[in-house]
């Protein structure tokens, strides 16, 4: 081997002209390493340029710069023909705004995206494109980035703000706005304002204003405003103005310090307690079985079985099949049986029957007006024997009158 700056009949004044048969006679030996060219390639143990260097082509001389930290430079694109391209960085920073996965595929049977890997920690984080679901994914897996086809992914937790629809289970606390439409159950607690229809169970606490629809089940507490629909059961407290309709069961205490207005009320069981029932507009209404522990103020239509406890005041319309104790103050239209014990102040209109098991015709008194208006008070048998067809009361006395 030797250097000639004119070999071949030409110039050669920026390079190394070998000469010889084979690879032993074409070496140039430098501290111990071997420099040696065969079959149109240039064999070396190794390349050092200077800082600054570079390496390049003869279109591009300067394609590939190394500057004295040992950084490389590389002035074009660069395509990898590999397997698989590792990358031992601390940060690796990408300039471009796309970055294309699975590039060149046909057709897809493989999931595609990112695995984390966790090493001692856990089973490694994933989040990828789902391609038998046909949906993003995200969760933990034992998969690492050479595993291939559909994923064994376990779902994972995901915090963030969701724009948009949200299809599925939501189990946990949601804190923020949710607005648009919720199917599916909820999970946990929901801190904000739900503005849309909420179709599916909610179990936990919702603090905020609901707005919109709710069917299905809330368990939990409610605390704020419901604007829309309630279709299906509400255990825990609702605390806020619900504006709309309750269809299914409540269980637990409904306080309402402003103005509640029913349709229809159907109260099985339970106590009524500080309410005025019909205090702002009388209203016709059907009792099964009504049981005052104390007095009944107001006029009474209607017919009334059962006995009475208590004192009656204002008038009855109707027919009162029982025993009133107490006293009646008002006036009874119909028919009223059963015994009375206590006072009664008012008009009778209809016929009084008693018996002499409760009467004391010779010695029990009792008032009654005539026709015209005058008030009279004398025993039973005087009053019987007094009259004369004058009286507007007719008795008719079970018992023999003497």
């Amino acid at each position: 081997m030797s250097y000639s700056p004119n070999a071949a009949g030409g110039s050669n004044k920026k390079g190394l002209v070998f000469f010889g048969a084979d690879t032993t006679a074409n070496k140039f030996d430098a501290d111990g390493g071997n420099l040696y060219y065969d079959s149109s390639k240039l064999y070396a143990p190794g390349v050092v340029l200077p800082d600054g260097g570079y390496i390049g082509s003869d279109s591009a001389n300067s394609a590939i710069a190394i500057d004295a930290s040992g950084n490389v430079t590389i002035d074009g694109g660069l395509t990898v023909n590999g397997t698989t391209t590792t990358v031992n960085s601390t940060n690796t920073v990408v300039a471009d705004t796309l970055i294309e996965l699975n590039n060149g595929a046909e057709s897809n049977g493989n999931d595609s995206g990112f695995i984390i890997e966790r090493g001692s920690t856990g089973d490694n984080a994933v989040f990828v494109w789902d391609e038998s679901e046909d949906r993003f994914t995200l969760g933990t897996t034992t998969a690492t980035g050479a595993s291939t086809g559909n994923l064994d992914i376990s779902l994972g937790t995901l915090a963030a703000n969701i724009v948009g629809d949200v299809t599925g289970d939501l189990t946990g606390d949601v804190t923020g706005n949710v607005t648009g439409d919720l199917t599916g159950n909820v999970t946990g607690n929901v801190t904000g304002n739900l503005t849309g229809n909420v179709t599916g169970d909610v179990t936990g606490d919702v603090t905020g204003d609901l707005t919109g629809n709710v069917t299905g089940n809330v368990t939990g507490n409610v605390t704020g405003n419901v604007t829309g629909d309630l279709t299906g059961d509400v255990t825990g407290d609702l605390t806020g103005n619900v504006t709309g309709n309750v269809t299914g069961n409540v269980t637990g205490n409904i306080t309402s310090s402003g103005t509640s207005t029913f349709t229809t009320v159907d109260i099985n069981g339970g106590a009524i307690d500080g309410t005025a029932i019909g205090a702002n507009a009388a209203s016709s209404g059907a009792f099964t079985t009504l049981s005052a522990s104390g007095g009944i103020t107001g006029t009474l239509t209607g017919n009334v079985t059962g006995n009475v406890t208590g004192n009656v005041t204002g008038d009855v319309t109707g027919d009162l099949t029982g025993n009133v104790t107490g006293n009646v103050t008002g006036d009874v239209t119909g028919d009223l049986t059963g015994d009375v014990t206590g006072n009664v102040t008012g008009d009778v209109t209809g016929s009084l029957i008693v018996s002499d098991a409760a009467v004391d015709v010779a010695a029990d008194s009792m008032f009654f007006r005539d026709s015209d208006g005058t008030s009279k008070r004398d025993t039973i048998a005087d009053m019987v024997a007094g009259v004369a067809g004058t009286t507007a009361i007719h008795l008719l006395l079970l018992a023999a009158v003497s």
